[in-house]
């Protein structure tokens, strides 16, 4: 007898099969998948947490106030070569300047390591080397005053002072210029000397809260180079514990009150 149409169950195709297979083996992952949320957030959320409070601590004021925290991640020393601009439009920032040093000196004492260095060069149309590397624990009296030189502003220089004395095997080493920005270097062949230098990073400290001169080398310096501002000695010394922190791969913070 031949079976009508519509009457009785239908046996589903294969493919139909098939897809209703898939839509179940895909139903059950997602599921399994929104099991392991919990224990997910569970095992990430003190991360989340720990990265806030780092976010949103309150930044120091001054180096008297600050520490490094976290885990040091450079085993051998840093280097800091520190050219300060002594051209004439730089005189009078000259004692924001020698006090923010003086505070970096304090601070790396605390905080840094005795094999951590420290060289100085000035630079105006040339350049001396006052401070060969030293170490931040021992600098006061290794510094010498530096003969008069010629006036212009000129840092290749002093990257080339600076590069030319025996540093020693540096892990990182950075090159932080003070200046007010009006440096007349030919852009190029700057860029080429602090390449060669080798330098992990590079700074220049500008007083004041921008730079809008166009046509120095400043405007043309190449990307890797960080411009910074300050306004007083505080936050020039605030910006070298930063350059001591980067190279420390440690984070620059609050200490807490009564603390050594």
């Amino acid at each position: 007898m031949r079976r009508v149409a519509g009457r009785g169950r239908a046996r589903p195709s294969r493919a139909g099969v098939r897809g209703v297979a898939s839509a179940v083996v895909d139903t059950s992952r997602r599921v399994g998948w929104w099991l392991l949320l919990p224990a997910l957030l569970i095992a990430v959320t003190p991360a989340i947490v720990h990265a806030a409070r780092d976010a949103t601590a309150d930044p120091p004021t001054s180096l008297a106030a600050a520490t490094l925290t976290g885990k040091r991640t450079v085993s051998g020393p840093v280097c800091i070569d520190q050219a300060q601009d002594v051209s004439g439009s730089m005189k009078r920032y000259a004692a924001q300047r020698d006090e923010a040093v003086a505070q970096l000196l304090s601070f790396a004492t605390r905080e840094l390591r005795g094999d951590d260095l420290l060289a100085e060069a000035v630079f105006a149309g040339t350049s001396e080397v006052t401070l060969p590397p030293t170490s931040l624990h021992t600098v006061g009296a290794a510094r010498r005053p530096a003969a008069a030189i010629e006036d212009g502003s000129l840092l290749s220089p002093a990257v080339d002072a600076l590069s030319a004395t025996p540093h020693g095997s540096c892990a990182a080493k950075a090159l932080v210029a003070v200046t007010d920005g009006q440096i007349f270097d030919d852009p190029a062949e700057l860029g080429a000397k602090l390449k060669g230098a080798r330098y992990s990073r590079v700074y220049l400290m500008i007083p004041g809260v921008h730079w809008t001169q166009s046509g120095d080398a400043i405007s043309e310096l190449p990307p890797n180079v960080t411009v910074r501002y300050f306004r007083g000695p505080d936050e020039l010394g605030v910006a070298f514990g930063e350059v001591a922190a980067a190279l420390t791969g440690e984070r620059l913070s609050t200490r807490k009150k009564g603390a050594p």
